[in-house]
């Protein structure tokens, strides 16, 4: 298809054969209400199919549950079903030898003509699918039957099944007969799997090991217990380690690819059910990926800056925030000045900002309240001005207690944003401001300066432009980035040369992913000696923005956050006190802790519902810890912790699967010992046996 999902997601088949049984099915037991209503389902089923190409699938987006159906082509489970059903039926009817040659010959040419219909279409549209193979495949295709096996197996499995059908119906008891027609049935399936996509889909053979530097890193996260992160999830090229891949591989992610996510891990990793991560995790404040033992994120060459964003003129800008401000109005102790390195020497004719003043409603119109410097290659500087009210205004410049004092004009807008102010509430603005400069230069430096009287302006994003070439490059802030040394450590890159994959594996469909290290990343297990009670919403924003409610800073290394009551309180810490993972895996975790003073232990672990906890072979209480996470108090002294999955919902599912088997086989022997008729049933049509 043309967005790039594969026939797995957009295809069913039933078979021509069970096609033709469920007509015949259908038109044997058209009376009876079990007939019309499977034939309702496959209508229904096959118009969501179809998706928004009718009304019906919009209608039913608005019904529960069914409206999570992601792909509609999955209607064909419904579809295929229902065909089964109907072919039983007419399974049973030549059984029962109610069904005459007269109809048999009636579906068979019935078939024939709508096989003979869509052969048609085919060559009508020749045109159209040879466009699509030339997208797709780089030349064009035979429709030929006698060229094309894809065109002539199926018409030649439909000639097999309809011989079949008919030498099975002559005898249906006939145990040769009911195998031949099995054996053309599975032909029929199978023609189906070989024509798939695994002849142009398949995955390498070598993709059942892991790429040659993805084991150094699974050897040390085997010995800390902590993950990696594909920013890509499911989406990622193998060499990028997506999931569930990595689980092949035994290199622990925590990424995975599957419907069965938490709300509350979606929602705090901003990760839907293929694994990928949004920009969220550029964020300087937000603590996410620390917090679920992230060592190692997996990042694609084209996805190491941020993503850039295009205004109305075509120029780029960064999406990140330099949030550079310069100026005493608001706070005395903010500096005068503020210089950015560009990251190598950029050619510009004019520089744009995006920006806004603070503190600064007094500076008159067209006063100059700052200095921008530009330092070239040479070590020349030149120097520009920037005035209130042309190249930038007072953020709260539409505020109902602000506009009234304000002393100078609003400048032009870039973007505009929702704000509070006490009980007032209004629009905060960004403004775009462009500093010319006095002919093409090769910049290396950009300084401001501020210069007016008490004011402050903040920078928040900066473009360096080139007129004459007609490019625009944006400065990317540090902070947040993963140039920030503060918290990155590039490692390595995982790549066509390094992987150990070879010339069997093509460089593009391995891709590639530069390793960047987490230096803020915590162990798979700690203590804390602080716990603070919170809303699941406060619980969020703080691991989001590293700030608690009452507006101190959050540490997760010293504080845990939990959601229900809990008394402890332990005003000290224990330098001495030690956590060691002894044992990991799927369903179990054994979590040993010597501590000279009550803490309580946090692991890097979802709380997801099935999970249990013992201290020393006692029953402990799990506590939902910092959002998503797993804690238990732990008194002084040594502790043997053990969590264990043991959900009651497989418990239930198992009973209920026993359940059910036990009535299946009691009803089925009941109707072994229910009465037993002979004779034939009449036939349909009110046709005599000389008709047959």
């Amino acid at each position: 298809s043309a967005d790039g999902w594969g026939a797995g997601e957009l295809s069913g088949y039933a078979g021509l054969l069970t096609l033709m049984l469920a007509a015949i099915g259908f038109v044997a037991h058209r009376r009876k209400v079990a007939a019309r209503f499977w034939l309702g389902v496959c209508v229904v089923a096959f118009l969501l199919t179809l998706g928004e190409a009718t009304p019906l699938a919009r209608l039913i987006y608005q019904l529960p549950i069914i409206n999570k159906f992601r792909v509609p082509a999955r209607h064909y489970l419904e579809l295929t079903f229902a065909l089964s059903l109907l072919a039983g039926l007419g399974v049973k009817a030549i059984q029962q030898q109610t069904v005459s040659r007269r109809l048999l010959k009636r579906t068979l040419i019935g078939a024939g003509g709508v096989l003979c219909a869509c052969l048609l279409a085919l060559f009508l549209f020749a045109a159209k699918i040879n466009e699509l193979a030339i997208q797709r495949l780089g030349h064009t295709i035979t429709l030929n039957p006698w060229a094309n096996a894809a065109v002539g197996v199926p018409l030649l499995l439909f000639l097999m099944g309809g011989a079949a059908l008919l030498y099975w119906h002559a005898q249906p008891r006939s145990h040769l007969r009911s195998v031949l027609l099995v054996g053309v049935l599975l032909a029929d399936f199978a023609s189906f799997g070989w024509f798939y996509e695994w002849h142009y889909r398949a995955p390498y053979k070598a993709y059942l090991n892991a790429p040659a530097p993805a084991q150094s890193l699974r050897a040390e996260l085997a010995a800390t217990q902590q993950r990696v992160l594909p920013v890509r999830g499911g989406t990622g090229r193998v060499n990028e380690l997506p999931p569930n891949l990595s689980k092949l591989w035994a290199v622990p992610s925590a990424s995975g690819y599957g419907p069965f996510i938490l709300t509350r891990v979606s929602r705090l990793l901003t990760m839907p059910p293929h694994g990928s991560v949004d920009e969220a995790w550029r964020e300087p404040a937000n603590q996410s990926l620390d917090l679920f033992s992230v060592r190692y994120l997996l990042v694609p060459p084209d996805g190491i800056a941020p993503p850039m964003m295009t205004d109305e003129r075509g120029l780029q800008w960064s999406t990140g925030e330099l949030n550079l401000t310069i100026g005493p109005g608001c706070d005395v102790k903010l500096p005068a000045t503020a210089q950015l390195d560009l990251p190598q020497a950029t050619r510009a004719t004019r520089l744009g900002l995006v920006g806004a003043l603070a503190c600064s409603v007094a500076l008159p119109d067209g006063n100059v309240f700052a200095e921008v410097t530009t330092t070239d290659l040479r070590g020349t500087s030149r120097v520009s001005v920037l005035r209130a009210g042309r190249d930038a205004s007072e953020w709260a410049y539409d505020c109902a207690d602000v506009r009234p004092t304000m002393q100078h004009g609003r400048a032009e807008v870039f973007r505009s944003y929702p704000a509070e102010r006490g009980a007032i509430k209004c629009a905060g603005h960004d403004y775009v401001s462009f500093v010319m400069l006095a002919g093409a230069q090769e910049s290396k430096s950009i300084g401001l300066r501020w210069t007016g009287p008490p004011g402050s302006y903040a920078l928040k994003k900066l473009t360096v432009i080139d007129d004459e070439a007609r490019i625009s490059t944006p400065v990317n802030p540090v902070a947040g980035s993963l140039a920030d040394m503060t918290r990155w450590r590039r490692v390595g890159e995982i790549n066509a040369a390094n992987s150990g994959y070879g010339a069997e594996v093509k460089a593009e469909d391995a891709g590639a992913a530069v390793v960047y290290e987490n230096l803020r990343a915590r162990p798979r297990a700690w203590l804390v000696n602080e716990v603070l009670r919170v809303s699941a919403d406060e619980a969020f924003n703080a691991i989001r923005t590293s700030r608690l409610p009452d507006g101190r800073g959050f540490d997760p290394a010293r504080l845990a956050l939990v959601e229900e009551p809990l008394d402890f309180t332990n005003g000290r810490a224990d330098p001495t006190a030690s956590v060691q993972v002894a044992h990991l895996s799927s369903t179990e975790m054994e979590v040993r802790v010597t501590t000279n003073a009550p803490a309580f232990l946090i692991t890097s672990d979802v709380l997801y519902p099935g999970w249990r906890v013992r201290v020393d072979g006692a029953q402990a209480r799990l506590y939902q810890t910092d959002y998503t996470l797993r804690g238990v108090v732990v008194p002084a002294g040594a502790h043997v912790v053990r969590f264990e999955f043991k959900p009651r919902s497989f418990y239930y599912g198992l009973g209920l699967s026993a359940l059910s088997l036990l009535l299946l086989v009691g009803c089925t022997l009941g109707l072994k010992r229910g009465p037993h008729t002979s004779g034939r049933a009449p036939r349909v049509e009110g046709e005599t046996a000389e008709q047959q």
